[in-house]
């Protein structure tokens, strides 16, 4: 594997998984709506990794800039052997109080999303084979008051990944989910959410964590690992 498309890709969890790969030798795709400061830095940190890589700004839950972002991706590098489907919306509302747009827009820029990029990919990736990886969540296996929307949405994201990789084994294409529990933010309030989950591990996961699970499956070695939801939460889901 030599070059990886990461929608989500210029901060947060994207952005560790990028510079993950880019550690393994993989020249980098970042993805997100615009160009801007968040990009730039991490396009820095990139560079010092000796990787070539560029930025696409797209809107992944629209068809439109979905081709666009591949295509530029194809012109840049040709093949894409990889795509690391991290971007997401997500929001706290109860269903009672939810509206058909909030709802709508969530699954958008989650399910919708995952769809296109997945589809996008099919024309760019190599003879040889390729990968795909969602990042999903616990909230999908296990729900949480607030998230109906995003649960419905994860879950929705690992039943496509399974039904992709009955449809593209014949062309050595693996599908594969890797589901974060609750990372460590910095935020000041982790040990109370450990507390309150009971996450068995006893902490917050680590973003690298996540990271290091989804260069294993791009790897090499991934190569008999297919429909699997990879859960990477200390305990918190045991799946």
């Amino acid at each position: 594997m030599t070059t990886a498309l990461v929608t989500g890709g210029t901060r947060g969890l994207g952005r560790t998984i990028s510079l993950r790969l880019a550690r393994a030798g993989m020249d980098l795709v970042l993805v997100s709506r615009r160009r801007d400061a968040a990009a730039d830095e991490a396009l820095g940190l990139l560079a010092k990794e000796g990787v070539r890589a560029i930025h696409v700004a797209a809107d992944c839950s629209r068809e439109d800039d979905v081709a666009a972002a591949f295509s530029a991706a194809a012109g840049a590098f040709g093949a894409i052997d990889a795509v690391v489907h991290a971007a997401g919306v997500r929001s706290m509302t109860l269903v009672a109080d939810m509206s058909l747009a909030q709802w709508r827009e969530v699954m958008a820029n989650n399910l919708d999303a995952a769809f296109l990029c997945s589809r996008a990919a099919l024309a760019h990736v190599p003879a040889a084979g390729g990968r795909i990886v969602f990042i999903t969540g616990t909230v999908g296996a296990i729900g949480r008051a607030g998230r109906a929307h995003l649960a419905a949405a994860k879950a929705g994201i690992e039943g496509l990944a399974r039904s992709l990789a009955v449809e593209l084994a014949d062309r050595r294409i693996t599908v594969n989910c890797v589901s974060p529990g609750v990372m460590d933010t910095g935020a000041p309030d982790g040990a109370a959410a450990v507390a309150q989950l009971k996450i068995p591990a006893g902490r917050l996961g680590d973003p690298a964590e996540v990271a290091a699970a989804v260069a294993l499956l791009v790897s090499a070695d991934g190569a008999y690992t297919t429909g699997q939801v990879w859960h990477v939460n200390g305990g918190l889901y045991f799946g």
